[in-house]
Order: C-alpha cells, then sequence, then structure tokens
C-alpha cells in the first residue's frame, strides 16, 4: 500500500509540470488560431456578401431612416458608434436636399472642405454654434440638383455669416466660428457630443440650439433608440469595423423585427408614435445644456431654444 505522503510527493513533482513557457506558447497558439478564424470570416463575408452600411443598423426608426438613412438622404452622412450618425468628411460642394455643402476632415461642415480644425493657437477667439439642421444651415444656400452650380455664394449658415462678420469687424483678432451641427440631432446628441468634443475644441463661447427634434414624434424614444453606455457603444463600434458582426446584427435585427410584427398589429405599432424626449427630460436637457465641462476654459454658454 503507498503511503499518502508518497502520493503527495508525487504530485508535487516540480517535473510533472508544464513548464510555463510551454503554457504561454500552448495560449498563444489557441489565441492565434482563433484570430485566424475570426479573420477568415471577416475576410470570406467581405468575398461573398453585399456591404452592409453601419448607418443602416444604427438608425432603427422609420422617422429617423427617413430623415438620415434611406437612399435619397443618406449621401452625406455616416454611421458613428458614439452618435449614431455624423457628416461623412472632406465632401466638396455636394448637394443633398436642395443644399450644397462642404464638410472638413473632422465631419464637420465648413466653408471649405480642406479646412480642418487645428488645435486652438494663444489669443485665438474660438465660437462653438452647436445644434441640429437649424444651426447646420439645411437648405442654405438652396440649389436645384439639376442646377448645382447655381446657387448664391453669399447665402451661407449662421455660424458662418458670425464669422465672417466678427473678422471684418475685429481685423486684427483671430475669430473662429465652428459649425458643431448635424441633420436630426437631439439634445441628448448634442450632448453627448460636447461632453466628448469639448476639451479638444475649448471654446470661449458656445451656442446651443435645440428644439424640433426633441418634439418630433419617432416609434421609440431617444432613451431605447440612442443608447451610450460602453457595452452599446462598443457593440455599435464592432457593427462598424466588421462586416461579418454587421450581417449577423442585421440577421437578429430582421429576426427582431418579424418577432415584434407578429405579436403586434402594424396599424395600431404605427400609431403608438410619441415624442422622442417626455416633458420631464426635456427639462432636465435645457438644465444640461449649461455644460459644466466648458467652464473649466471660462467659456460662456448661450442657449437658443426653438418652439
Amino acid at each position: 500500500m503507498t503511503d499518502p505522503e508518497d502520493q503527495l510527493d508525487q504530485r508535487e513533482n516540480p517535473s510533472d509540470r508544464i513548464p510555463l513557457k510551454r503554457r504561454l506558447v500552448y495560449v498563444s497558439i489557441i489565441y492565434l488560431v482563433s484570430v485566424l478564424i475570426l479573420l477568415a470570416v471577416e475576410v470570406g463575408t467581405r468575398l461573398t456578401m453585399s456591404h452592409v452600411s453601419s448607418l443602416d443598423l444604427f438608425v432603427v426608426t422609420a422617422q429617423q431612416k427617413a430623415q438620415v438613412a434611406d437612399s435619397k438622404q443618406s449621401g452625406i452622412f455616416e454611421g458613428d458608434p458614439l452618435l449614431l450618425w455624423r457628416l461623412k468628411p472632406n465632401l466638396d460642394k455636394v448637394v443633398w436636399d436642395f443644399t450644397v455643402l462642404s464638410t472638413n476632415s473632422d465631419h464637420l461642415r465648413s466653408e471649405q472642405s480642406s479646412r480642418s480644425l487645428q488645435p486652438k493657437q494663444p489669443g485665438t477667439i474660438r465660437i462653438v454654434c452647436l445644434g441640429d439642421s437649424v444651426t447646420f444651415g439645411y437648405r442654405v444656400p438652396a440649389v436645384w440638383p439639376d442646377k448645382p452650380s447655381e446657387y448664391d455664394p453669399e447665402w451661407l449658415p449662421y455660424p458662418m455669416l458670425l464669422e465672417k462678420q466678427l473678422c471684418a469687424a475685429n481685423p486684427n483678432r483671430n475669430i473662429e466660428v465652428i459649425t458643431m451641427a448635424v441633420p436630426g440631432y437631439s439634445s441628448n446628441q448634442g450632448l453627448t457630443w460636447l461632453r466628448r468634443d469639448v476639451d479638444k475644441l475649448q471654446p470661449d463661447l458656445l451656442t446651443v440650439s435645440f428644439g424640433w427634434n426633441d418634439a418630433s414624434f419617432s416609434d421609440l424614444p431617444d432613451r431605447v433608440a440612442f443608447r451610450t453606455s460602453w457595452p452599446a457603444v462598443g457593440v455599435r463600434w464592432l457593427v462598424d469595423h466588421s462586416q461579418a458582426f454587421a450581417h449577423a446584427t442585421r440577421w437578429l435585427q430582421a429576426r427582431e423585427a418579424f418577432k415584434r410584427q407578429a405579436e403586434h398589429n402594424p396599424q395600431i405599432r404605427g400609431s403608438a408614435s410619441r415624442p422622442r424626449f417626455a416633458a420631464g427630460v426635456l427639462k432636465q436637457h435645457a438644465r444640461d445644456r449649461r455644460p459644466r465641462a466648458p467652464a473649466r476654459h471660462g467659456c460662456n454658454c448661450y442657449r437658443c431654444t426653438l418652439s
């Protein structure tokens, strides 16, 4: 009969253990094989299946799809993992919904596509105009799609006019006015955008204009359609960077939509549209639009709400 102490010695014999280097090699091989499999799936998806736009997957309500994601409206937009959609960069005098516009490399509307956002220089007065399509300059200047070159170049969104007039009145000062606006944005998206980029922008003055989209009707309120928790943003980031994940997400969304249609009468469901925000949420956003972050830079904030 074997002595229990001898059995313990045998179990604890160092010679029977897998060396640390070998274990690391095994783990590395498993990790590498997993990466290669995922890479093969991604490459196969891109080669054999049609491209799925992240914009189509991020924008889920019929009302917002009509604004930014249908075939006529999506020309200037792309998916954004945090904000759902944003302007495409480096557009040069494109026509969208009777509006001729350009964007810079920072996804912001600009008078010239080559004018990118630079770090704020000492002595510069920087004004940021945060808003929706009103601040963006919807149909300013107005142009007919079949006559894209026939428009009045003096017609500009008010942030651009503000910069021109301030520079003309103060020729010895360096003044910048940034059009930080995207059509269809609610105050929730604007506040999230501001919190993310305010440290980079360092504005001296901030104007905020929201209202129309907050009060617009939608199948889903923003608290459901626009989630900003890190798991939700992480999933959208994967959808934006992986076609395999995008196809899987589209399949899951189609399955969920079919299930909802089977459970509810589409006519009843369609009539249940509601404002994107409840009244109490709108009041809270009005308070939150007095941003705390700009105060660190000595920034003044002026709020312009539309009713």
